[in-house]
């Protein structure tokens, strides 16, 4: 018998998503149901987080942004659950798993 621990959480659990400077480690958090905007830069040393021409993080957060309203919104709707499983610390992901239930 194996037994495998896995976590997982539903989309429409997700609580909040937190930005954390990488040069000082401050961070802010938006609740997801409130959340509007990519923070433009560090509200604790006020370092730019999308600089230059190169904006495709910024797009692609504004997406995911998007996207998780719009899952959580129609979940009740869908003959689907939609998680998302964290990394093991000690393993990592073993790749594609099948499970039941």
């Amino acid at each position: 018998m194996t037994i495998d621990d896995r976590v997982l959480i539903d989309v429409a659990d997700l609580a909040a998503v937190r930005f954390e400077c990488g040069a000082c480690g401050t961070a802010v958090t938006f609740p997801t149901s409130t959340w509007e905007t990519i923070p433009p830069r560090c509200p604790g040393c006020g370092v730019e987080w999308h600089v230059g021409t190169n904006m495709a993080p910024y797009e692609s957060l504004n997406r995911l942004r998007v996207g998780l309203k719009a899952v959580v919104a129609v979940a009740p709707q869908v003959g689907y659950r939609v998680r998302f499983e964290l990394r093991e610390k000690d393993r990592g992901l073993r790749g594609p798993t099948v499970s039941a239930g």
